[in-house]
Order: C-alpha cells, then structure tokens, then sequence
C-alpha cells in the first residue's frame, strides 16, 4: 500500500518508525501504532458511508466476519441512525408534540 521513493514496499518495521515518528512530530500522547491506523482508517470509512464490502476488500480480508469488526457501533453511528430512522416519521413528530427531548 504504501511505497517508497524507489517504488518499493515499506516494511512493517519502518511502517511502524514512520507512524511513530509522525505521533511524536504531532505531540501526541496516545500510543499511536499501525493497526490502530488501520482500525481508525476503516471505522471512519464505514461511518461516512462506504459499503462494508468495499471496505472488506481496501483491507484484504477474505471474510466479511473479520471486516464487522470494524462495524461495532460507536455512539455518533448510534445517534446518528437514531436520527435518521426518527426523521420525518410520526414518532419524531408525536416526541416534537410531546417536548421531549431526543438529546441525552
């Protein structure tokens, strides 16, 4: 995926020095290493909106079991579904009418 000056892979050892050079650069002080990259990169891409089974193959799983890993829900995805299933329907209406609030 990712490829050096001369077209040739990285190996998982540099992978590993670049994100950690890049974390330290960035002042981070969350350990930051390649596959928590990997698991941010594929949950971010899952809740914006691509189909799993695309992200199943950007991350070369043969199974899709192994890819809904990433699809745990997070609370944004959660609140967000939430929302959308509500919109436009006579329960968001009836909790409008009522004053409820939707927000916790």
């Amino acid at each position: 995926m990712f490829e050096t000056v001369q077209n040739t892979q990285y190996s998982p050892r540099r992978i590993q020095q670049i994100i950690k050079e890049t974390a330290a650069e960035a002042q981070m002080s969350k350990r930051v290493y390649p596959h928590l990259l990997r698991h941010s990169v594929a949950t971010t891409l899952l809740e914006r909106g691509m189909p799993i089974e695309q992200i199943q193959k950007f991350l070369g799983h043969a199974k899709l079991e192994t890819t809904q890993i990433y699809a745990e829900s997070s609370a944004e995805m959660i609140k967000e579904s939430y929302q959308r299933a509500l919109a436009g329907s006579s329960v968001s209406e009836h909790v409008n009418r009522q004053g409820i609030s939707q927000e916790h």
